[in-house]
């Protein structure tokens, strides 16, 4: 969205495709306080920050656009937790501003706008270079509160894209290899979860075998467009976490029976 497609996350794996790491929590607030706070955003941000503590997370941030916002929530949050548990916790509160470069494992982003704040408040949120930093701070999970009903532009997109549950990517096409689709049939035909052409941020995984942490990524050709692609290909998913193995079909005689009994019955080397 923010960079025309030009930035891809290479993350995407079956470990992960289908987890669930963006939660919407709505609260009810017809408009912000004349000092600009949502008194019902901060309650339910402090009210998360709790349970999470509560399930022994630590890494936690929470923050907001706007500053009276920001610190209101911060105020809360020192009466909530002693020192202690704000140190052992790692729990940090601030403006969006003040954590750009940085991350947490979890963040909380209380948005600060209500339906019956001024358009120049909700236009603020929707500042692309502000949103980008808001929403990208979450290593792992995230959470957005807020008291809008029915946004568009930019942050409608958001919250429409959040409520949706995450699927995972729809099976590529073999395309021309006969090879590759052979070789799909066959470990199919054993029971196995089997994908083609799985993405991997601008890169495709020419057959993805198995789910979860034991997935693994077969090379079944040399990448299309040359020897530098199909290294600089391996050298990406590698970093990225992927089991590959190749499976061409010199090494199997073009028997991909033979090639499905060897992917099955031997892990990769990492």
């Amino acid at each position: 969205k923010f960079y025309h497609g030009r930035v891809k996350p290479i993350t995407t794996h079956p470990r992960n495709h289908d987890a669930d790491v963006i939660a919407v929590h709505r609260v009810t607030a017809a408009k912000s306080s004349p000092k600009g706070v949502l008194g019902a955003e901060v309650d339910k941000s402090v009210e998360l920050l709790a349970e999470l503590v509560e399930r022994g997370e630590t890494g936690l941030a929470v923050l907001s656009p706007f500053r009276a916002q920001a610190e209101a929530i911060e105020a809360a949050v020192v009466r909530r937790f002693d020192v202690a548990t704000i140190r052992s916790r790692r729990i940090r509160a601030g403006t969006v501003h003040a954590f750009q470069g940085s991350e947490a494992d979890t963040v909380i982003a209380s948005l600060g706008a209500a339906d019956g704040d001024p358009a120049g408040r909700r236009r603020f949120i929707a500042n692309p270079n502000l949103f980008n930093v808001m929403i990208t701070r979450a290593r792992a999970h995230l959470h957005v509160v807020t008291a809008l009903t029915g946004p568009d532009g930019l942050v409608g997109e958001f919250l429409t894209y959040a409520d949706r549950p995450p699927a995972s990517p729809v099976d590529g096409q073999a395309g021309s290899d006969e090879w590759t689709a052979a070789l799909a049939d066959a470990l199919a035909a054993s029971d196995v979860p089997v994908r083609r052409a799985y993405p991997a941020g601008h890169w495709s995984v020419d057959l993805v075998v198995g789910d979860g942490e034991r997935a693994v990524g077969l090379i079944c050709a040399v990448h299309p467009e040359g020897p530098r692609a199909h290294l600089a290909r391996h050298r990406a998913l590698r970093r990225a976490g992927w089991r590959l193995a190749d499976a061409f079909p010199s090494t199997f005689a073009d028997d991909p029976a033979r090639a499905a009994v060897a992917v099955l019955a031997e892990p990769p080397r990492q």
